[in-house]
């Protein structure tokens, strides 16, 4: 693990970075994130949406000794920007101060989940760079897609989930997700992927969905 800070007197490692491995199951680490970060399961439900939810991660990331940078621009040019296909963030690894970037293109669903993605990077002490298409939970690189599922525990706790699908199921599919996708403040498809990966929405149907949502 490399050290970007050397320690300086007082300084002491943070417990939480490089605590797991990809071994270990995305709900314990999940449930960890959360504790460490004294996060309520349905803190995103409570958040006046998606923009404040993401600010209180950020503040809360940064209360327990995370660096959140934020930007657009590259270097110091503002004419020249990064686009979301080519970057929505990135984490630098360190033991004592681990540094998170998410660019403040796209939307704040789009950031929160990225921003939820780069602290499970955090949680398995793994520098890492997300493209959109690593970020948004959609299919790729295998290693990329369990940090993708970490962040979903995260974001989207099964428990909750399974109650608060079944609790709108007289709701067509596409509408059932739309409405879960606004109280949990994340894109349609993190909800159809969730729901997939809990048995919760057949593989067909999830298939389908995906490809209007992935659009």
């Amino acid at each position: 693990m490399v050290e970007y800070f050397p320690p300086g007197e007082g300084w002491e490692p943070l417990s939480f970075v490089g605590r797991f491995s990809l071994w270990d199951a995305p709900v314990m680490i999940a449930q960890h994130m959360r504790g460490v970060l004294h996060g309520s399961p349905t803190w995103p439900q409570h958040s006046a949406g998606a923009t404040k939810a993401l600010a209180e991660l950020m503040h809360q990331s940064e209360r327990v000794g995370i660096l959140i940078v934020s930007s657009s621009i590259l270097g110091n040019n503002a004419r020249r920007r990064f686009t979301e296909e080519a970057l929505s963030g990135f984490m630098l690894i360190d033991r004592f101060a681990p540094v998170v970037f998410v660019t403040t293109q796209g939307t704040a669903t789009r950031r929160l989940f990225t921003l939820a993605h780069e602290l499970a990077h955090v949680w398995l002490g793994e520098t890492g760079i997300s493209t959109v298409n690593d970020a948004l939970v959609v299919e790729g690189h295998e290693i990329e897609r369990a940090y993708n599922r970490i962040a979903a525990a995260f974001l989207l706790p099964a428990q909750l989930f399974r109650q608060r699908w079944i609790a709108e199921a007289g709701l067509v599919p596409p509408l059932r997700i739309e409405k879960l996708a606004r109280g949990w403040k994340v894109r349609r498809a993190a909800v159809a992927r969730r729901a997939r990966e809990l048995g919760l929405l057949p593989e067909d149907v999830a298939c389908e969905l995906l490809e209007q949502f992935d659009r």
